[in-house]
Order: structure tokens, then C-alpha cells, then sequence
């Protein structure tokens, strides 16, 4: 073995070698100026996919000019947007020619002794906040080819790279069907707990009498943050970090099933966020995530930290104190979703209006008795439902971490095969 001077390597084996990247892989520019390539493909969790370019509303063909043109083997790299994925820099293989956004780097390589399925796994390795992060520039902090390509990296002979990618190859398919046969649990026990809630309220709906109400009827408030605020006052004001003085910003991923997290990608200066009261977030409310996949995502948001409303979400203020969580239940339901859902608009993103919420009809019992005995037995058997589910997903974050650990032990030389 010997020292790689890469700090967070350590020691190599001896045969390998160090050098930057451009000595092994140049950027493919190759325009699509004429439009003659189709084939739309896509970056998706560390995989390509295709795209149907026909299906891409408002793009005529020649709107695909200034997309790449890409060859099998090419890597493909997400450099954008670090500040939102943080664990790990988005990269895949092209399988095949076709073309890909221009805001994506693609790798060809430039050297005989490549294989790029081994470059591949190689470079999913770099901690994004060690190694990329500070390269990266703007509040979007995004990498560009000139400073990635000094990257440093350890490379061993061809066989051997050839031989650790084929190992790997075999053993992460393993892994990855491991983790698609828990998701399809997972699947199932979502789909039991969603049959098992839609029995309770059919029980209930059934047998008391009841009479349906708007949400807005219900509620002080209902809003949301403007566009308009958002691009002249809140967004040149956030940052990147928390500071003494700053509210958490929080966007539609930092929340599910009242379940919140609230070390969010960005903060704001608190004395910017009391500009705008109605979106500060410090007493128990409704959020609705109203656009993209997220939508249909209710939680009552608690009230014991005080955060900042983030774009792409509403909030509700509802006069009854004790309506949150039944709302909440119903909401999350068959039938509420129902509601949400066919007031979704076609365009390519998706979007609900604080109008369709606020229309939104909840059933109220004339015995208020029974909205708490709803959502007493929705949430015990949520809970218990959830139990289950959140112990597959550390089943899938052991797999996952440990397939980590495999990849960087074999493309860092820390462990060898016998070739």
C-alpha cells in the first residue's frame, strides 16, 4: 500500500494511480443543432431512463437543439442544486445514444485504460460535502467541467478496474433486489392502511348523522406564499445555512405525516420573515403540499418551532382547535384525497390552488363525539401500520448503507478480489 494524498482516502495499493480526471475523461459537447435525435433521456436516481419526447407539453422538436447528444458508455452527471443533495453526487451510465439536457456534464472517456463502470462507482463515493460542495458556486451551488475535471482520483490497472466493477455490478444488483422486495412491502402495508382508514369512516358515515362543511368555512385563514414576494423579497434574502437570527424554510420535502424536519436547505433573517405574518409558521396549522408529487400531503404542523412558509405550500388556520387532527385524518383519506386529486391541473408540474383548498368539503357530525373517535382510531392505527413501515425503511437504510460501504471499499483498494 501506499499514500494516495487524497485525505479521505488514505492509502492505495501500490499498482494504482493518482491523477485528475481530465486524464482519463474529456467533456462530449455534441449539440442536437438540427434536431435530428429523439431518443430523451433522463437522469433518475443514478440511472438513465428514457423520456417520451413526444409527451414533453408546450416543446416543439427544435426546442431539443440545445440538448447533448450522448453515447453509451458516457457518464452522466447531475452537478446542480448540491445544496439540495447533500449525500451524494447524482451520476449514472448512458446504455445507450441518445439525448440529455445540456444542464447535465457528460463524460466521454479520452483514455484506453478506462472502464467506465468502474469510473462510475468511483466517483458515487466522493462525499458531496466534502469534496464537491466547495467547489460549487452561487446559492444553488452548482459544479462546472473546468473545476470538476481537476478532480483527483485513484485508478488501478484495467483488469483490475474491469473486475471490481463486475463484482460490484453483481453483488449491488443483489442489494437493489433486496430493497425492491422491501418497497413492495412497503407498498402493501400502505395500501392496508389505506383500505383499513377507509373502513373506520365508512363505519362512521354509515351509522351518524353528518353534514359537510368547506374547509374555508371552517378555518380564519387559509394562503399561501405569492410569487411575487417570493422573487422580490424572500428569495434574495435566503442563505444556505442556519445563523443566530434566522427561521428554517421549509418546502413540501421537509414534512410528511406530521413527521417534520427542520434542518432545511435554506434559512431566512427572522426580521424578513415578520414581513410577512400570515406565513409564519409558530402555532398549530394545517400544510397542504399543492404542487408536484408531493401533493395530497396533509399534516397539522405542531407549532413548537417556528419556521418559515416555503413556496409550494398553503396553510390553514382552523377556528375549532380540536378539528386538526379529525380534518387531518379525513384529508389524508380516500376520500379527501379524492377531492384533492380532481383538482389537480394538467399541467407538466401539477398544481392545486388555495381556492380548490379552501373548497375542499369535510364531513362534521352532528355528535362531535365521533370526529374525535375518527381520529382517535385513524391515528392508533396509522401509528401501529407506520411502526411496521418505518422498521422496512431502516431495513432499506442498512442495505443501502452497507452497499456504500462495499462500493468505497473495493474502488478505494481497501479491500482486493483475486484476479
Amino acid at each position: 500500500m501506499k499514500n494516495s494524498n487524497i485525505q479521505w482516502i488514505g492509502d492505495i495499493p501500490d499498482d494504482w494511480e493518482v491523477h485528475p480526471l481530465f486524464c482519463y475523461f474529456s467533456e462530449r459537447k455534441n449539440k442536437n443543432t438540427r434536431g435530428a435525435e429523439n431518443n430523451l433521456l433522463s437522469l433518475s436516481y443514478g440511472k438513465i431512463v428514457r423520456k417520451d419526447i413526444n409527451t414533453r407539453e408546450g416543446l416543439l422538436p427544435e426546442s431539443f437543439n440545445t440538448y447533448n447528444i450522448v453515447e453509451k458508455d458516457d457518464i452522466i452527471i447531475r452537478p446542480t442544486d448540491l445544496q439540495n443533495d447533500k449525500r451524494s453526487l447524482r451520476t449514472a451510465i448512458a446504455k445507450e445514444h441518445g439525448i440529455i439536457t445540456s444542464a447535465y456534464i457528460a463524460l466521454k472517456s479520452n483514455n484506453k485504460d478506462v472502464n467506465p463502470d468502474f469510473f462510475h462507482y468511483l466517483l458515487h463515493t466522493y462525499d458531496i460535502m466534502k469534496v464537491f460542495y466547495n467547489m460549487g458556486n452561487g446559492v444553488r451551488q452548482g459544479l462546472n467541467y473546468s473545476e470538476f475535471s481537476k478532480l483527483l482520483v485513484c485508478v488501478p490497472p484495467l483488469p483490475t478496474q474491469t473486475s471490481i466493477a463486475t463484482y460490484l455490478d453483481s453483488k449491488c444488483s443483489e442489494i437493489d433486489g433486496l430493497i425492491a422486495d422491501i418497497n413492495k412491502q412497503i407498498d402493501t402495508l400502505n395500501e392496508l392502511k389505506k383500505a383499513k382508514i377507509k373502513e373506520c369512516f365508512d363505519k362512521y358515515l354509515s351509522n351518524n348523522k353528518f353534514v359537510y362543511a368547506k374547509l374555508g368555512h371552517l378555518s380564519t385563514l387559509i394562503t399561501k406564499q405569492t410569487g411575487f414576494d417570493y422573487s422580490n423579497t424572500i428569495s434574495p434574502a435566503l442563505i444556505g445555512e442556519y445563523q443566530e437570527g434566522t427561521l428554517p424554510y421549509l418546502q413540501t420535502k421537509f414534512f410528511k405525516d406530521n413527521k417534520f424536519n427542520f434542518e432545511t436547505d435554506y434559512y431566512i433573517p427572522e426580521k424578513i420573515a415578520r414581513l410577512f405574518p400570515n406565513i409564519v409558521l409558530e402555532k398549530k396549522c394545517l400544510l397542504f403540499s399543492i404542487v408536484g408529487a408531493s401533493i395530497g400531503n396533509v399534516a397539522v404542523y405542531p407549532g413548537t418551532c417556528t419556521a418559515f412558509l416555503g413556496g409550494a405550500i398553503c396553510k390553514a388556520d382552523l377556528i375549532n382547535e380540536n378539528d386538526y387532527d379529525y380534518i387531518k385524518q379525513y384529508l389524508m383519506s380516500v376520500y379527501g384525497q379524492q377531492q384533492i386529486n380532481i383538482n389537480i391541473n394538467s399541467s407538466a408540474q401539477g398544481t392545486i390552488t388555495v381556492q380548490n383548498i379552501r373548497d375542499l368539503r369535510i364531513p362534521l357530525f352532528y355528535n362531535t363525539n365521533v370526529q374525535t373517535m375518527i381520529a382517535k382510531t385513524v391515528t392508533e392505527l396509522s401509528q401501529e401500520i407506520n411502526a411496521i413501515i418505518s422498521d422496512k425503511q431502516n431495513q432499506i437504510s442498512t442495505l443501502e448503507a452497507y452497499k456504500k460501504s462495499l462500493i468505497y471499499e473495493y474502488v478505494t483498494g481497501k479491500k482486493q478480489l483475486d484476479i
